[in-house]
C-alpha cells in the first residue's frame, strides 16, 4: 500500500468532506449534495490506487472527477442534449484504454490526452456560457470557474505526462486541485450569505416603497385623487422600487387596438419610431413619446399583451426586438422589462421600466420584483377606477368594500383537490376588512405552504400590514427554505417599517402531501391544535419566539412532526377563542377542543362549520370586535 500516496491526499479530503457538511448544517443549497458525492468519488480514487497502485485508476478517476464536475454545473444550467454527446466519449474511454494496453508499441499518453483534451474542453465551455444572465443562481459558477479550469488544466497535463503514475509532482496537482475544491465551497459559503443580506436590504427597501405606496394610495382616497394621480404613483413607485431609470404606464384604449401612455417617469426612449424633426429636441421628444397611441402589433410592448406574459432582457443593448431610432443613441435601453397588468384575466395594460446605464442590469430578483408589484398595482388600478366611480353614491361603505376586495384578491384560493389533503377556511373581518391573514400555497408539486397570521389593531390600518406581509411571505418562502428561515426573513423583512402599535402573531408551516412530514415556526401565534386519528386525541404543537415586527434579530425555531391519514390540523386567531358573549365569557379553547371532537371523523368543511355554529351559539347577539379566522386542514390520505 503507497502510504505515502494515500495519506495527503486523504487528509485533504476529509477536511474538504467536514467543512461541506458544517456549510450545508447552516444552510440548503440542493448543489452541495454533487459536491458531496464528488469528494467522496475522489476519495474511492486515492484509496484504490494507494491498494493496487495501477496509473489507469487514477486515470479513470480524473474522467469520473470531471464528470462530477459536469453534473455539479448542470445543477444551475440544466442538462443539455449535447451532454449525451459528453458521456459517450467517457464511456468510450475504457475500452479505448484497454485497447492501447493490449496492442504492443501503442503509447498509452496518446489516449490520455485525447481523451482529457475532449473532456476538459466541453466542461470549459460550459462554464464559461454560464453566467448570470443566463442561469439563475450562477454566482458561484462565475466566481469559481477559473479555479476549476485552472486546477484541471495543471492536473490533467501532469497526469498525461507522467503516465498517471502517482509521481510527487502529479500528487500535488491532485492536492491543489482539491483545495480549488475548497474555495468553491468557501464562495458558495460566502455568496450564501452575501445573497442573504442583499434579499434583507432589499425586502426593506421594497417595503418602505410599497408602505409608501399604501400610504399614498390612502391619502389619496382622502383627498380625492384623479385616476391619471394613481396611475403617476404607481409608475414612481414602480420606478423608485425597482430602482429603473425610467418607466412607462400604459392602459388599453376603449377599441382594445392600442396602449395609451398614461404616466412617464424619468426619461424612456420611445418604443415606436419617431419623425426626424423631433429626435434631437428633448422637450419636442418626449411630449411626441407621450402623445402617440401605440399599437398592439409590430413593438415589444404589444408583444407583452398578445401573449400576456412578462418580457425580461437583461442586456437589451443588441436585442432586435428593440426598436432604435438613428441619431438617438444617447438614449439607449441597456436592460428592458414589461410586465402586464392582468384583471379577472383580461389585460389592461402594460408597465415598462428599463435601465440606460452601462453594467447596470436588471436581475432576476428585480424581474420577480416588478412582477409581483405589477400584480398589485392591477388590482389597485382597477379597484380604484371602481371606487371613484362609486365614490358620490358610497363613500365610506365603498371605501371599505374595496380595501376588502384587495385583502381577498391577495389572500386568494389554492386548488387541493385530489393532492390528500382536505383544506377548508372560515374568515369573518370585524370591521369590513380584516387583520387577519393566512394564506395556501404550492412552493412545489408536493409541497403546501400554510401561514396565519393576527396583526394588531383593526380595519384599514391592519389590512395594510397584512399586505406588506403577504408581499415579503411571496417573495422569501421557497421549497428549500425551512419553515423558521421563511419566518425569520418576514421578520426581518417587516422590522423597522412598522410603529410600535403595529405588530402581528403569526405561525408558518409546509406540509408535504406524499411524506406527510409537517415542518412548523410559530411567532407567539396560537399553537396549532393536531387531532390524531391513530389515538383519538387531541395536541398542540408550539416553538417559543415573540411577535414578527418588534425585533429584526430575532431567530426562529422549528418543529418537525408526521401527519397520517385522518389527522386534522387547526390553526385559528384571538377573535376565534377570545369571542364574547352577552356576559362578556370568552368562547374558550375548550369549547373549540369540544367542537372538532364531535366532528373530527368529518371532511374539513363540516369541521369548520361546527366550530362557526358552536361559536355563533356561545356568543348570541352580542357583538364582536375581532376578526374570527379559522383553517382547518385533514389529511385524506395519500
Amino acid at each position: 500500500m503507497n502510504w505515502n500516496y494515500f495519506w495527503p491526499n486523504i487528509l485533504v479530503l476529509l477536511m474538504s468532506l467536514l467543512f461541506l457538511l458544517a456549510i450545508k448544517a447552516r444552510l440548503e443549497v440542493r448543489e452541495l449534495s454533487t459536491l458531496r458525492r464528488f469528494l467522496l468519488v475522489a476519495m474511492i480514487r486515492d484509496a484504490a490506487f494507494a491498494l493496487a497502485g495501477h496509473p489507469f485508476i487514477l486515470f479513470f478517476g480524473d474522467v469520473a472527477l470531471v464528470t462530477g464536475l459536469l453534473v455539479w454545473l448542470r445543477r444551475y444550467s440544466g442538462f443539455r442534449r449535447s451532454d449525451l454527446g459528453y458521456l459517450a466519449a467517457a464511456v468510450s474511454s475504457a475500452p479505448l484504454v484497454a485497447a492501447a494496453v493490449l496492442l504492443p508499441g501503442f503509447s498509452t499518453n496518446w489516449v490520455f490526452l485525447l481523451v482529457n483534451l475532449c473532456l476538459f474542453t466541453y466542461l470549459t465551455r460550459g462554464l464559461l456560457d454560464t453566467t448570470v444572465h443566463n442561469t439563475p443562481g450562477a454566482e458561484i459558477v462565475e466566481d469559481s470557474r477559473w479555479y476549476i479550469i485552472g486546477g484541471l488544466a495543471v492536473l490533467m497535463s501532469l497526469g498525461t505526462l507522467t503516465g498517471y503514475r502517482g509521481t510527487p509532482l502529479h500528487q500535488a496537482a491532485i492536492i491543489i486541485f482539491y483545495f480549488a475544491i475548497w474555495l468553491i465551497l468557501l464562495t458558495e459559503f460566502q455568496i450564501f450569505h452575501l445573497m442573504n443580506e442583499v434579499t434583507i436590504a432589499s425586502l426593506h427597501r421594497q417595503n418602505r416603497n410599497l408602505f409608501g405606496f399604501l400610504k399614498g394610495l390612502g391619502e389619496g382616497i382622502a383627498n380625492r385623487v384623479d385616476i391619471d394621480q394613481l396611475l403617476d404613483m404607481v409608475t414612481d413607485h414602480a420606478v423608485r422600487t425597482i430602482g429603473a431609470d425610467g418607466g412607462l404606464l400604459l392602459m388599453m384604449d376603449k377599441s382594445m387596438s392600442h396602449l395609451v401612455i398614461r404616466s412617464m417617469i424619468g426619461f424612456y426612449p420611445p418604443p415606436v419610431p419617431v419623425p426626424e424633426a423631433v429626435r434631437h429636441r428633448s422637450e419636442a421628444f418626449h411630449a411626441f413619446v407621450e402623445s402617440q397611441p401605440v399599437p398592439l402589433k409590430a413593438n415589444i410592448l404589444g408583444d407583452c399583451v398578445r401573449s400576456r406574459q412578462a418580457i425580461f432582457i437583461p442586456d437589451a443593448r443588441d436585442d432586435e426586438r428593440m426598436i432604435r431610432n438613428p441619431g438617438t443613441e444617447q438614449y439607449m435601453i441597456t436592460s428592458f422589462m414589461a410586465v402586464p397588468l392582468v384583471v379577472d384575466d383580461s389585460v389592461t395594460g402594460v408597465i415598462s421600466l428599463i435601465r440606460t446605464e452601462e453594467q447596470q442590469n436588471f436581475g432576476q430578483d428585480d424581474f420577480a420584483h416588478a412582477q409581483t408589484f405589477a400584480a398589485q398595482a392591477s388590482n389597485t388600478i382597477e379597484n380604484f377606477a371602481r371606487y371613484l366611480e362609486a365614490m358620490d353614491k358610497r363613500r365610506i361603505e365603498r371605501e371599505v368594500e374595496i380595501a376588502a376586495e384587495i385583502q381577498s384578491d391577495l389572500v386568494g384560493t389554492v386548488d387541493t383537490s385530489n393532492t390528500g389533503l382536505d383544506v377548508s377556511v372560515l374568515s369573518r373581518p370585524a370591521r369590513g376588512v380584516s387583520g387577519d391573514y393566512y394564506s395556501f400555497r404550492w412552493l412545489s408539486e408536493d409541497l403546501l405552504g400554510c401561514a396565519i397570521c393576527d396583526v394588531a389593531g383593526k380595519g384599514i390600518p391592519a389590512s395594510l400590514v397584512m399586505v406588506m406581509i403577504h408581499s415579503i411571505l411571496k417573495l422569501v418562502a421557497r421549497p428549500d427554505r425551512s419553515a423558521n428561515e421563511t419566518l425569520t426573513l418576514v421578520n426581518q423583512g417587516v422590522s423597522g417599517q412598522l410603529d410600535v402599535d403595529h405588530f402581528a402573531t403569526m405561525s408558518y408551516c409546509t406540509i408535504n402531501r406524499r411524506t406527510g412530514r409537517m415542518e412548523y415556526s410559530n411567532a407567539a401565534h396560537h399553537p396549532v391544535m393536531i387531532y390524531r386519528y391513530g389515538s383519538d386525541a387531541i395536541e398542540e404543537l408550539d416553538t417559543p419566539g415573540i411577535p414578527i415586527g418588534i425585533e429584526p434579530e430575532m431567530q426562529y425555531d422549528s418543529v418537525a412532526t408526521e401527519l397520517h391519514e385522518g389527522d386534522v390540523l387547526v390553526f385559528f386567531t384571538d377573535g376565534i377563542v377570545e369571542a364574547m358573549n352577552s356576559s362578556e365569557a370568552q368562547y374558550s379553547s375548550e369549547r373549540l377542543t369540544a367542537a372538532i371532537r364531535e366532528t373530527r371523523r368529518q371532511p374539513a368543511g363540516t369541521i369548520r362549520d361546527r366550530v362557526r355554529e358552536s361559536v355563533d351559539a356561545f356568543v348570541g347577539q352580542a357583538e364582536q370586535h375581532d376578526d374570527q379566522t379559522l383553517l382547518v386542514i385533514k389529511v385524506t390520505g395519500r
